[in-house]
């Protein structure tokens, strides 16, 4: 077949051999105008698609796109310069699905270099692709981009053209991609013969599997049901009873076959197992059954295996049953974390979309480079090296989440450790409060032993906020027996399978101001929700804040730019970044529609923790004020368990579900805000006063959790829609006699 000439050469085509489609450009001034479309009809040409390699069949070669390198009108031009080209032919496909053949324009290694050159009346960037990895190669200013010179996904440019363009042609390119070929309809005889068909093989698959069944059932674990099973796999390998029947007649057969026998079989059943992977890649039962022979067989070689690897993950990367062998493979192999530290490498490097290779890098570098005392368990040298790498990953292709989800990662403040946040002692209302860092279950393993003056106290029992033993982060003890007078030490401590693990103290005094008293933690600023940063590591995420705003700023609307804009102000330092804050997660609930509540819902959960770090709630009886504050929801309840007075009134609340942790509330406003039910109220021991004005509460039942509020005298309910009810005053009368009920 002749080589075709580029489709920009095809204006010149006989007028008889072509159609005209009405379609629309962009002039130089920004109007839309429209264009004439010429597109080959069926019998004037063909193509040969058959003979096509796959990785020609979806060429776009030469893109342009439009790229304001400022806010002003200047712009800048870069363009490839081609001076030696080798031409390949692929084909591209048009809106009836015709192919048209296109001129692939790729750079040989001897001539791919890259010039830039300025035009004042041109803003276009011309990029080839590289004929190795299926990149565009492209030369950015090194302040624009932060990487110098780069490749770029193909994936990425095309959005970026598909931006400029209008309508008509997002649903030409949506066709195109999508499809690529007319649709045929089927006759009625076809669909005949296809069901006919298919009902002939669905009796064949079930004449075979009812065999197996009746030979599994009678013991009869030979080679005739491998023959049997393998027919069936091989049409089904997702039939996980066919491999157990595999797994059990390889493990009978070994009793009789030599070590020879066995290792020839066995070397038959991978090759088996490799036909199985070609029909299904990502079938859970044929990689576990493989790992199976592999362990089974007397001579594995490990080295075809990890070469198998390499092979599938070539042809999709992103095969996490592919990952997981090969994590398998190589710690049988004993294959040294430095060469699969490479391998990730080389996969990042010719994808940075590869986000299993950035999690299989995430799972290697606290092998390589291990720092138990930084929170990720990772050496700050290394991580300041990941820091520079996912740059350029995010800067290459902005759109793509895995290198932003890797840097989130790497910002990470590692696992909590557990340690007891609050002791609160009180010897009047006879209570000790205990409030962990993480859940803890007293009862079969761990137990609480309360000291006084040296002597532990008997029969103390601890239940949490829900007056059960299942785990919790606040565990409560009742009517414990203080000494009546004089000072005492109270000493707190948790044993776990008879070792003591944690402990805590407080001093009860004398006099009667001094029969409360409770011990916070020492925890240091910003440490209770973020990692402590270190001079060197502050000095990288600030740059990487600078960095990334850059790139906010080009980006207008990459929302992961700018949620990571947020995380980085907030692991910085949040409250001299909170208006900041704000702005930005009010920026992302505008672009990202379907996870607003999401957005909403952090923005509450930063406004609290700031007013947590900002205030000392460890002393009894202080009052808290979150009115107008725009929260979804109460985020860290558990760090508030002696707040007496607390303000939620004008907000978006719409449940109340954790609110058991503050077990010393006693005055509560919820007005003004969306609850349909209190439950979660139900069970607070010192609530005096509920204000749940102006809610939407409209049953009886929403109520009734306030039944098991033991103290509750006063409760505003007005302006709900249950208070409509011709009969609501005598009903929530009878419900709650002792209470004095607002409903007007």
């Amino acid at each position: 077949m002749d080589d075709p000439s580029p489709m920009s050469q095809s204006t010149n085509t006989d007028s008889s051999s072509v159609r005209t489609t009405d379609k629309h450009t962009r002039t130089d001034d920004g109007s839309v105008q429209p264009r004439d479309i010429q597109t080959p009809t069926r019998e004037n040409h063909r193509t040969e698609t058959s003979e096509m390699p796959k990785s020609q069949s979806t060429a776009t070669i030469s893109s342009t796109v439009t790229k304001d390198t400022d806010s002003g009108n200047n712009k800048e031009n870069w363009q490839t310069e081609t001076p030696e080209r080798s031409t390949k032919t692929a084909h591209t496909c048009v809106e009836d699905g015709y192919c048209l053949p296109v001129e692939v324009r790729t750079h040989t290694k001897e001539n791919r270099q890259t010039k830039t050159q300025e035009t004042s009346n041109s803003n276009t960037i011309t990029k080839d692709i590289h004929p190795e990895n299926n990149k565009v190669w492209s030369k950015t200013s090194q302040a624009g981009r932060g990487c110098g010179a780069e490749f770029t996904d193909i994936n990425y440019v095309l959005r970026k053209i598909d931006k400029e363009l209008d309508k008509p042609y997002l649903e030409w390119r949506k066709a195109r991609e999508e499809h690529g070929r007319l649709k045929v309809k089927s006759t009625a005889e076809q669909l005949e013969a296809k069901r006919k068909e298919r009902e002939k093989k669905l009796q064949i698959y079930n004449a075979a599997t009812s065999k197996i069944f009746g030979k599994k059932r009678k013991g009869e674990l030979d080679e005739e049901l491998l023959t049997l099973t393998g027919e069936v796999l091989a049409v089904n390998p997702d039939f996980y009873s066919l491999w157990n029947f595999r797994k059990e007649t390889f493990l009978e057969l070994q009793n009789t076959k030599d070590k020879d026998a066995l290792q020839s079989m066995f070397q038959s059943e991978l090759h088996f197992l490799e036909s199985c992977l070609k029909i299904n890649p990502k079938s859970y039962g044929t990689w576990h059954h493989r790992c199976f022979v592999m362990d089974t067989m007397p001579e594995p070689d490990w080295g075809r295996e990890l070469q198998l690897c390499n092979q599938f993950l070539q042809y999709d990367e992103r095969n996490f049953h592919c990952w997981d062998y090969r994590r398998y493979v190589v710690r049988r192999a004993n294959v040294s974390p430095e060469s699969e530290f490479e391998y990730s490498m080389s996969k990042i490097s010719n994808n940075f979309s590869n986000y299993s290779s950035w999690h299989y890098r995430s799972k290697l570098l606290p092998i390589l480079f291990p720092d138990p005392s930084q929170p990720m368990g990772v050496s700050e040298s290394a991580l300041l090296k990941e820091y520079e790498l996912v740059q350029n990953g995010f800067f290459t292709d902005p759109d793509d989440q895995s290198n932003w989800f890797y840097h989130r990662w790497l910002m990470g403040r590692g696992d909590q450790k557990q340690a007891i946040n609050l002791l609160f002692v009180s010897r009047a209302e006879k209570r000790v409060l205990l409030s962990f860092a993480l859940p803890v279950q007293v009862g079969a393993e761990t137990s609480i032993v309360v000291d006084c003056d040296g002597s532990s106290l008997l029969d103390v029992v601890w239940h949490n906020q829900d007056r059960d033993d299942t785990f919790s982060t606040l565990w409560i003890s009742e009517g414990v027996d203080f000494p009546d007078a004089g000072a005492c030490a109270v000493t707190v401590k948790v044993m776990k399978r008879g070792s003591e693990t944690m402990t805590s103290s407080v001093t009860l005094g004398e006099t009667e101001d001094h029969q409360v008293a409770s011990h916070c933690s020492d925890c240091k600023t910003n440490s209770r929700f973020s990692q402590e940063l270190s001079a060197v590591k502050s000095e990288t995420l600030q740059q990487e804040l600078e960095s990334v705003s850059q790139l906010m700023e080009m980006e207008t609307d990459n929302k992961w730019a700018v949620l990571t804009v947020v995380l980085l102000m907030k692991a910085l330092d949040p409250v001299r970044h909170k208006e900041d804050i704000s702005k930005h997660l009010d920026t992302l609930i505008a672009l990202d529609l379907k996870r607003v509540n999401y957005y909403r819902d952090l923005k509450s959960k930063f406004c609290i923790e700031n007013v947590i770090e900002g205030e000392d709630f460890s002393r009894p009886g202080r009052a808290l004020k979150l009115s107008s504050s725009n929260l979804t929801k109460l985020y860290h309840p558990e760090l508030l368990p002696l707040v007496a007075d607390l303000d939620l009134s004008c907000n978006s609340l719409h449940e109340v579900r954790h609110f058991g942790y503050l077990q010393s509330l006693k005055r509560l406003n919820l007005g003004e805000n969306r609850l349909q039910t209190c439950e979660g109220l139900g069970g607070l021991p010192r609530l005096e006063l509920v204000s749940l004005k102006n809610n939407d509460i409209g049953t009886l039942e929403g109520l009734r959790p306030l039944l098991r509020c033991p103290v509750l005298k006063t409760l505003d309910v007005s302006g709900n829609p249950v208070c409509s009810s011709t009969d609501f005053v005598d009903s929530i009368q009878k419900m709650l006699p002792n209470v004095h009920v607002i409903c007007s």
